[in-house]
């Protein structure tokens, strides 16, 4: 291990960075022997953390030394790098994006030191790419449609012919499956309602702006409805694992219901037109979308038809990121709200930690996201504590407590557990289903086990 500890201070952390602006400060570096420093490096990036998998984004890089550093003596370095231009800083339920100024010193058979110092950065546009194309929907007359189905069957007897006997399976269920979804969502509520048009104009807005659409048809025949409702709703969606073992986690952070009408008789012929609008709050959450992680804001229009099927139209629109979503700050650190989760989750949630912790195990820098992510949160263990250890590779926790291995059976998962020195009895080692609260540490590569300890 290095003798050698870094330090990160940030020049006016409180103070949000502006899409693209720089952050400002220094390396602090103290030695208590003589290291031959290879490389100083220090790096500004972006990191997601929360219920999916981790996305990060280097955004710039500097060298600030190579040389020796001699024992005893402190030595500091100013850097200056650019912020992301986006994502903005975000702290949600499901999903927070931070901004960080990452310090590593390069030196030889060691493990390289580092620190970490997190700020904020406020962005008052969105990109491009986030904004829907239209959100002006009217139902495809009949005769189009009817087009459109011959094109298919043409691109049908193409697969037959070039693709062979299996789609002759496949063909014909996709084709059945897409023909009953056209019958029921469109075709047959047009049987009521008539050609209906939908908008929701523009597509981008601050927040604290007034969301603002309208809904227009005419009834082919006189009909009785239930109501026509419309619906607002902020979601993050976020995606964990891969494969077979990959699950989508959804949270509304907003789901508001308006009913533009009650139970009404249409009548054939006559327009029946209605107004969309929804206040956003000043605190909206910007409109996100990382590598599996997602903050989507959504309307859905729906025409409740009695003994026949709804008409449903969901219109995306985008929320603009802008400085009045902050997270808190006080002095001159940030605080970071804790990810929430619902107590019956814990242990579905714990399970998708330790994954990506696997997952990140060949992959230094992420699996430091991913360990800093968890620092502040703890979790209920029921595992076997097997005999005591030394210290684990790669753990730089200090204390006056002893070292556990401990088995997971219900996840087939080894620990290394710190325990405090109170906990230090016969009965502690080779004891069975031990209830433990801990905080992660990180992770041991030699023996491949999950680093903990226990909390309090």
């Amino acid at each position: 291990m290095a003798d050698c500890k870094l330090r990160i201070e940030i020049d006016k952390l409180a103070s949000p960075r502006h899409a693209g602006e720089a952050v400002t400060g220094s390396v602090v570096v103290t030695s208590s022997s003589d290291i031959d420093c290879k490389a100083l490096e220090v790096t500004s990036y972006w990191s997601t953390h929360g219920r999916g998998n981790v996305a990060r984004g280097d955004v710039e890089q500097q060298s600030l030394f190579q040389g020796i550093w001699q024992a005893g003596q402190e030595y500091r370095y100013a850097f200056k790098l650019a912020s992301a231009s986006w994502p903005p800083t975000y702290y949600g339920n499901y999903l927070n994006v931070g901004h960080f100024v990452e310090a590593r010193a390069r030196i030889s058979w060691t493990r390289d030191p580092r620190a970490q110092a997190e700020f904020l950065v406020v962005a008052n546009d969105s990109p491009e790419d986030l904004v829907p194309t239209s959100n002006v929907v009217r139902r495809t007359p009949i005769w189009l449609a009817a087009l459109g189905w011959t094109f298919g069957l043409l691109l049908l007897g193409l697969f037959l012919v070039f693709l062979g006997p299996l789609m002759l399976i496949v063909g014909p269920l996709l084709l059945i499956a897409s023909g009953l979804i056209w019958v029921f969502r469109i075709y047959l509520p047009s049987l009521v309602t008539g050609t209906i048009q939908v908008s929701l104009q523009p597509t981008s807005f601050a927040p604290a702006a007034t969301v603002m659409g309208q809904c227009v048809f005419t009834p082919k025949r006189t009909s009785q409805i239930n109501g026509i409702f419309w619906t607002v709703n902020c979601t993050e969606v976020c995606s964990s694992g891969s494969g077979s073992s990959r699950q989508t986690h959804r949270n509304d952070l907003i789901s508001q219901r308006h009913e533009l009408s009650g139970p009404m008789t249409v009548k054939a012929g006559q327009t029946q037109q209605f107004t969309l609008l929804y206040q956003l709050p000043e605190d909206a959450a910007p409109s996100l979308k990382l590598q599996d992680n997602e903050v989507q804001w959504t309307s859905e229009l729906r025409i409740d038809i009695p003994k026949w099927p709804d008409f449903v139209k969901k219109l995306p629109f985008v929320v603009k990121a802008t400085d009045r979503r902050l997270p808190s700050t006080r002095g001159t650190s940030v605080e970071k709200p804790e990810v929430t989760v619902p107590d019956e989750d814990d242990d579905a949630w714990l399970t998708e930690v330790l994954q990506q912790i696997y997952q990140s195990c060949d992959e230094p820098e992420r699996l430091q996201v991913v360990v800093k992510a968890l620092a502040e949160h703890t979790f209920e263990l029921k595992v076997d504590i097997q005999e005591s250890l030394p210290e684990p590779s790669g753990c730089e926790y200090q204390g006056n407590g002893f070292w556990v291995a401990a088995f997971d059976a219900a996840r087939d998962v080894d620990f290394a557990i710190y325990c405090p020195q109170s906990m230090k009895t016969e009965e502690t080692i080779e004891t069975h289903n031990r209830h433990l609260t801990v905080n992660i540490l990180g992770w041991d590569p030699l023996e491949e086990r999950v680093i903990a300890r226990v909390s309090g």
